[in-house]
């Protein structure tokens, strides 16, 4: 099989591989999609070893495909199955290795991956025939960003302020539209990234160009928080970017009983002080990857078009040009996801 390799910075080798094998309890998989996620891009440009890709691994955890073959003790999963590999799920509980590190070096930019002890709903989920490949390639960073619209809490009538406009930002406005959640800020300072943030729905404001604040209170209008002092009036803030600060401004900033949803994975530390929090009714919440249900959820809103998501994948490459797939999404202005097509 046609398999692609992590060497190191900006070192992958794409070769010829034997055929995996696969045992009575699990799944071989043929690959049809996958995508770069900034995961694979950190390996890429810094160090797969940070993010638990070390040389020598096949990886990719954003894919989608077909059932090839099921061993004997497999029940409910059969060859011809059209499915989304649950990356986490890849192998079982008692294997040893963290499930951070079991998707990040799933396999799936590579022809061929197996999937050990499977079950449909929980290590794969099944495709629906309208869905295409092109479009469900998605599905990953998608239930991402349904698991932090659903964590969110918000329901229609609701304003929401998004900050960052990435894939799963971008996921964040899908979402939120299948939702029929509509009043949506969404802040960048990518070009490229506002405009397929308008075309999906959303409000867009660079960055660049002014204070998302000042934006905010503009559209929206202003309120005033318990202390007396102005206020914004999103209903909801989403983290989608991990830039320091964002937390800060909120609590300086936010609406009295909002909510804000950390989405990204944001390191640097914020100051939050819990008189604040708790005069004003602020909720903070963290949403971590996703369930089975937000993934369902993922699958339903592709297959029945109940939001646009075509302007998020912008690029897609064959199996031997993955090196340069990476060095395209490394454009961060020209690019917003790049997949690899292991059918062309």
């Amino acid at each position: 099989m046609k398999a692609n390799i992590y060497r190191g910075v900006k070192d992958i080798e794409f070769t010829e591989l034997p055929m995996p094998e696969y045992g009575p309890k699990d799944a071989l998989i043929r690959v049809t999609r996958a995508g770069i996620c900034g995961t694979d891009l950190h390996a890429y440009l810094e160090d797969g070893e940070a993010v638990g890709i070390p040389p020598g691994n096949q990886f990719g955890h954003e894919f989608v495909g077909v059932v090839e073959a099921v061993g004997d003790e497999v029940t409910d999963v059969k060859a011809g199955d059209r499915v989304w590999v649950n990356p986490t799920h890849r192998l079982p509980p008692d294997s040893g290795v963290s499930p951070i590190e079991i998707a990040d070096s799933a396999g799936g930019f590579s022809e061929y991956m197996v999937v050990e002890q499977v079950s449909m709903g929980k290590h794969v989920h099944a495709l629906p025939d309208n869905l295409h490949f092109d479009k469900a390639v998605i599905i990953e960073p998608m239930s991402v960003a349904m698991g932090g619209c659903n964590t969110s809490g918000a329901k229609p009538g609701d304003k929401v302020l998004i900050y960052g406009a990435g894939p799963v930002g971008l996921g964040v406005v899908a979402g939120f539209i299948s939702k029929g959640i509509t009043d949506i800020i969404i802040s960048d300072v990518v070009p490229l990234r506002l405009e397929a943030a308008e075309k999906m729905g959303a409000i867009a404001h660079n960055a660049k160009e002014s204070d998302v604040l000042d934006f905010v209170k503009e559209k929206w209008g202003t309120g005033t928080d318990s202390f007396g002092k102005e206020s914004i009036m999103a209903d909801h803030v989403i983290d989608c970017a991990g830039f320091k600060g964002v937390l800060e401004q909120y609590m300086a900033n936010g609406k009295v009983k909002s909510r804000f949803t950390a989405v990204a994975l944001a390191y640097a530390p914020e100051e939050v002080v819990p008189y604040t929090l708790v005069v004003n009714g602020f909720s903070i919440l963290g949403s971590l990857a996703y369930t089975a249900d937000d993934v369902e959820e993922v699958i339903a809103m592709l297959a029945e078009n109940k939001a646009n998501v075509d302007p998020i994948v912008t690029a897609a490459f064959p199996t031997d040009q993955l090196a340069e797939a990476f060095e395209a999404a490394t454009d961060r202005d020209g690019q917003i996801k790049v997949t690899i097509n292991h059918e062309m």
